[in-house]
């Protein structure tokens, strides 16, 4: 008799690659082995928190490269981003941004029929936790003259002769505008160790992309990548304008974890003088591109003022301003098979599941388990049975995070650690044309989600409270649902976390403390905002020209009474509008070098309003 099953509505997290993915990167596809039928249009979700506060994290702006729309986090970081557009290989990439933070990007290679979910920690600038506490690094460091050279340090909290890293600017790498229109800058950094395990501060978590690699021509991955330290930097000009890349190359020494330093568990790996691969995120397709040039390994003592160096560091020369990671590419690669079951035995389909490095510094794609709760991971193999390779997996799906327990005499790896040794055999795994080929170590262990819990609820208008049928519900652990012709929903959740965002709107979301237990939970009305917005759209795109006029156009609508006339009331921090209460409206950009937001509001004349943000970049013509 087969078993029923569970499906997580196939609502998958920020880290989600298909298994499909994994067995391109295993076999060499190209973008027209893809799967000929993808979405045109998809719906991703998601909270954004601090990632150093642990809190809901405001104001920050989620968008995609495929869609002009701009929606920001409420305070309490949930974001909904509906109608994103899809490219012609099936994947979105979603851009994060907030002042004061280091941006990152998340890929997701869509379905149809699916919705995406993400919980996203955004790192601030200048933040480093180091042994449990946050100490400030460099933030708004000023260059006033960039005609003169300048080095900037970003100093260790543990070690005053070592410093986190240090930047060399040659004079003039930067523009120095006029006599009369000087330019200066301010710089920002963050520096981050992802051989850092302590799960309290998961710094893996900031990786912008996948752990990817690509070799630098190329525009598919072939790899899985091992970080040993990687960092961003951002300049901004006086006039508010980010700088994308410098006139003249500067020099970038970054501090070696611990564990490549003298002492250190891997202190063998690296010597003064050899080399290590120098990789750049690409953000256009959300991994990591090799540089055509490594980077070098030295005690950076000739550096003018850090004579005392005594430890060896990551040095290169960088020409643009994005994230930059010194690592290596792991390949051949091994997998791990993985079964997802519930508290009764019963299989789990649509859950994510991935590992984590512990031997290594690297994690493996994430992958969804299929109909009979099944997913294979590729991971690092080990060399032989006297060096194991070790990794813990996880099911991760949104907040939802539950470790596979290793169970004792299953020969699977280390019970009392929960670590997963990898197979001895190197591309064990392989597909072509949908035939599985060789082996794959199939864990004993079953990773347990225990799904007793039983959520009721009902979805009303903003307002009348008049019920809402077949209406979308979301949550922020992996599940949507929709309600059913009198406005009602149903949804299986797991006891983990205890309490969680359900939400129709993110203006409404209810955060119910939930208890363990199999009892039913019903839910207070989950509200619908209305009006909506469908379209908000510009007639220029990219960056506009200073003073140039840009026509933008909202379409709205009611969701509860058609037939109401909306109001429109248009606001921006920069430049001007002709007439602001029209659904199209023309805005001239200011003059010089900037970003504007620019906000609609629209409101339904019965207490029910919405609004919607459009950014766009201004500068003199080139």
């Amino acid at each position: 008799m087969q078993l029923p099953k569970f499906s997580f509505s196939n609502v998958i997290n920020g880290l989600l690659l298909s298994t499909l993915i994994s067995i391109v990167l295993l076999i060499g596809c190209h973008a027209d082995e893809y799967p000929e039928s993808v979405p045109t249009k998809v719906t991703v979700t998601g909270t954004i928190i601090d990632a150093d506060t642990q809190t809901p994290l405001e104001g920050a702006s989620i968008r995609s490269d495929n869609n002009a729309v701009t929606v920001v986090t409420k305070a309490n970081g949930l974001f909904l981003l509906e109608d994103v557009g899809v490219n012609k290989i099936g994947e979105v990439i979603i851009t994060f941004a907030k002042e004061g933070y280091a941006s990152n990007q998340k890929v997701f290679v869509v379905e149809h029929g699916k919705t995406y979910s993400t919980r996203l920690e955004m790192k601030a600038y200048g933040d480093i936790q180091e042994q449990g506490s946050t100490t400030p690094l460099i933030n708004e460091v000023p260059i006033p003259d960039p005609r003169v050279p300048v080095t900037i340090e970003i100093p260790n909290p543990l070690d005053a002769v070592n410093p986190m890293a240090v930047f060399v600017l040659p004079a003039d790498s930067l523009g120095y505008g006029t006599d009369e229109d000087p330019l200066t800058y301010t710089v920002k950094a963050t520096v981050l160790d992802p051989t850092d395990l302590d799960p309290n501060k998961a710094e893996r978590k900031f990786f912008p992309g996948f752990f990817l690699t690509a070799p630098f021509d190329f525009f598919r991955p072939d790899a899985l990548l091992e970080s040993v330290v990687f960092v961003h930097v951002s300049i901004t000009d006086n006039k508010g304008a980010q700088v994308t890349s410098f006139l003249k190359p500067v020099q970038y020494y970054l501090l070696l974890p611990s564990a490549y330093q003298t002492g250190g568990e891997k202190e063998d790996t690296y010597a003064d003088g050899s080399s290590i691969q120098w990789w750049s995120f690409r953000n256009t397709r959300g991994h990591w591109g090799q540089e055509a040039a490594d980077a070098s390994i030295k005690i950076p003592n000739d550096i003018v003022g850090y004579e005392t160096i005594t430890q060896l560091y990551v040095a290169a020369d960088v020409s643009q301003l994005t994230w930059f990671n010194a690592g290596s590419d792991i390949k051949p690669l091994s997998c791990l098979g993985v079964n997802v079951v519930d508290q009764n035995a019963t299989p789990v389909s649509g859950a994510v599941v991935s590992a984590q490095g512990k031997t290594y510094f690297g994690n493996s794609l994430p992958v969804i388990t299929n109909e009979n709760g099944f997913a294979q991971l590729l991971v690092k193999p080990s060399a032989d049975v006297n060096n194991l390779e070790s990794v813990e997996v996880y099911l991760n799906q949104g907040a939802v995070s539950i470790q596979l327990d290793v169970l004792p005499g299953t020969g699977d790896g280390d019970d009392a650690l929960d670590e997963v040794y990898t197979s001895t055999t190197a591309n064990s795994f392989i597909v072509k044309n949908g035939v599985e080929y060789g082996d794959c170590k199939n864990l004993n262990s079953k990773l347990v989600v225990d799904l007793s819990r039983t959520v009721f609820g009902q979805v009303t208008y903003l307002g009348s409270g008049t019920s809402v049928a077949n209406h979308p519900v979301h949550t922020d652990i992996g599940i949507s649902v929709e309600s059913n012709e009198s406005g009602a929903f149903t949804m299986r959740a797991p006891v983990i976390p205890e309490s969680f965002y359900v939400f129709s709107s993110v203006e409404f979301p209810i955060t119910p403390d939930f208890t363990i237990s199999n009892d039913f939970q019903v839910l207070p009305p989950l509200i619908v905002q209305t009006p909506v917005i469908d379209t908000l759209t510009r007639s220029v795109g990219g960056t506009v020209v200073e003073g140039t006029d840009v026509t933008l156009t909202v379409t709205a609508k009611d969701l509860e009474d058609p037939s109401r006339t909306l109001i429109y009331s248009w606001t921006t921090d920069v430049g001007s509008f002709v007439d602001a209460s029209l659904a199209t409206v023309v805005w001239t950009a200011p003059m010089g070098t900037g970003t504007a937001n620019l906000n609609v509001l629209v409101d339904n004349g019965s207490g029910g309003t919405i609004n919607q943000t459009l950014v766009i970049e201004y500068a003199p013509a080139p």
